[in-house]
Parts: structure tokens; C-alpha cells; sequence
């Protein structure tokens, strides 16, 4: 019987091999040389990552994913049930825009739950709507913290 952490160390590789091949190589938008020298890791791992004959450690994959699009990003965090990622962009993280958000969203919630009870199209729309509140706040928190 295999061991259930080789199935999922096999399959996160193959994950990230499938997406690094989207974007690295002949034909793609980026070549190994271009990569390896915007993230600092040698052509030689960038190859073997797109090959699939290793997966990158932590701090590697972390690199990757500051450089790659947010596809990238979000196919590797599927492995673990995330999805929704994108860079933050400090500057039009305005704290006045923040706010507005996050009162209109205060508003939503309150119109929802006037009732005692959140209806199916009430539950989609903040099912929709909360995810992007939450990156807005984290997104102002990091420039918070990087200010």
C-alpha cells in the first residue's frame, strides 16, 4: 500500500511541474535563464523543477511565486483548498477606500441578517463579497506593516 505522504509529495510535484511548464521554457513566456535570475535559484533546479524530477523547497517555491502570475500561485494553493490569491498592491491599498469597503460590507451583512436568517441569495452574495473584503484588509495590513 503506498504511503498517503509520497501520494501527496508526488502529487504536489506533478502540480507544480504542470504549472511551472504553463510559463518556463521554449516558447513560454519566460525562459529558465530569466527565471533563475529573478528568483536567485540556478538554471540547473529551475530545469529539474520544470521537469518534474524534484519539487522546490519552501523557500524556493515562495520565490517562484513572488515572480510568477497569481495562476501560479493559485494552482499551487489548490493542493492545500486555498484559491483567491493576489498580490498586494500597497499604493492602492488607500485607507479610505478600505473603509468605505468595509462599511458597505458592514451593510450587506446587517441587511442579511435583519431577518435572523441568511437566505440562499443573501448566503451567495456574501459567499462572493467577503473573500474580497478580507484581501482588501490584508492587503492594507501588509502595507501597514511594510510602511
Amino acid at each position: 500500500m503506498e504511503n498517503i505522504n509520497d501520494f501527496a509529495h508526488d502529487t504536489a510535484k506533478r502540480k507544480f511541474c504542470t504549472l511551472l511548464q504553463l510559463f518556463i521554457g521554449r516558447g513560454r513566456k519566460y525562459s529558465v535563464s530569466i527565471i533563475a535570475e529573478a528568483t536567485g535559484i540556478s538554471d540547473r533546479t529551475i530545469q529539474s523543477y520544470v521537469s518534474g524530477e524534484n519539487a522546490p523547497t519552501l523557500m524556493n517555491a515562495l520565490r517562484l511565486m513572488e515572480f510568477l502570475p497569481t495562476v501560479f500561485t493559485n494552482g499551487v494553493l489548490e493542493l492545500a483548498g486555498y484559491t483567491g490569491a493576489k498580490k498586494i498592491d500597497v499604493e492602492a491599498e488607500n485607507p479610505h477606500i478600505v473603509l468605505c469597503s468595509i462599511l458597505e460590507q458592514a451593510s450587506s451583512i446587517s441587511k442579511a441578517l435583519q431577518d435572523g436568517h441568511i437566505d440562499h441569495q443573501e448566503k451567495a452574495k456574501l459567499l462572493q463579497e467577503l473573500p474580497q473584503i478580507i484581501a482588501m484588509l490584508q492587503g492594507f495590513h501588509s502595507g501597514l506593516k511594510a510602511s
